[in-house]
């Protein structure tokens, strides 16, 4: 009987502290979540912008130099996008594994997700779509050059 209570008691104290590290994300992303929408809407115009400069001064046979401080910008765009989309897919997952727990003792708790202003959820998938928008585009400008 007491190891019930005592296990009851450590499920409601570890809910309760998920609970709250909810409430503090939530609040963070109150706080940032536009600035994190704006980030990733930057490093997608960087992105696009390079490529185009890349492809535009590539084929035109200008000076390596303006090649390589493009090809250092796309890549400088790729990597953040990947340490913020990384970062709050590792601190979601994590969630999953907390919440997984919780559903074996068949306690209901929220999924934890990080969105940008609630405009797009900031996880994996989003490197995905970032990568199928930066296919498209080099593909139409490919075909623009070539005309």
């Amino acid at each position: 009987m007491e190891a019930a209570l005592e296990t009851l008691t450590s499920t409601s104290n570890l809910r309760a502290q998920y609970m709250a590290v909810l409430r503090e994300m939530r609040q963070l992303q109150d706080h940032f979540g536009l600035s994190v929408a704006c980030d990733v809407a930057a490093n997608i115009i960087t992105l696009l912008y390079s490529i185009d400069f890349f492809i535009s001064f590539a084929t035109m046979g200008y000076q390596m130099r303006i090649v390589t401080i493009s090809t250092i910008s796309i890549c400088y765009s790729l990597l953040r996008l990947l340490v913020v989309a990384e970062t709050c897919a590792a601190a979601s997952s994590g969630a999953d594994e907390v919440r997984s727990l919780f559903a074996e003792c068949s306690v209901e708790v929220p999924p934890l997700h990080f969105s940008a202003a609630g405009f797009f959820y900031v996880d994996r998938p989003l490197l995905v779509s970032v990568l199928s928008i930066t296919v498209t585009y080099v593909v139409v400008l490919f075909q623009f050059h070539s005309v």
